[in-house]
C-alpha cells in the first residue's frame, strides 16, 4: 500500500509527519485527513486554532504534494453532511 504523510500548517509553524501512514488509496487519505482535523479542531481551544489559518499538505513518499486540505474546507464539509443527515 502506498505510505502518504499529513504535514499541519498552522500560523505556528509547520508540524511534520516523519512517519506517515499506509492506505489502500489517495481518497482514503484525503478522507483521514479529514477526519484529523475534526478531531483537533474538536479538542482544541478554537481561539487558537483559526480553520481559516491551518491546512493539511498531503504528500506521498517521495515528498510531492498531492494535495492542500484547508481546515476550513474539512469543517465545512462536516457541517454540510450534519445538515443533510437532519433533513433525513
Amino acid at each position: 500500500m502506498p505510505r502518504f504523510f499529513g504535514h499541519m500548517h498552522t500560523p505556528a509553524g509547520i508540524e511534520v509527519d516523519r512517519t506517515g501512514l499506509e492506505f489502500p488509496s489517495f481518497e482514503a487519505a484525503y478522507l483521514a485527513i479529514c477526519q484529523c482535523i475534526m478531531e483537533i479542531m474538536s479538542e482544541a481551544d478554537v481561539r487558537k486554532i483559526l480553520p481559516e489559518r491551518c491546512w493539511f499538505e498531503i504528500t506521498d513518499a517521495a515528498g510531492r504534494c498531492l494535495m492542500k486540505v484547508p481546515f476550513a474546507e474539512a469543517v465545512e464539509q462536516a457541517l454540510r453532511a450534519l445538515r443533510d443527515a437532519a433533513r433525513r
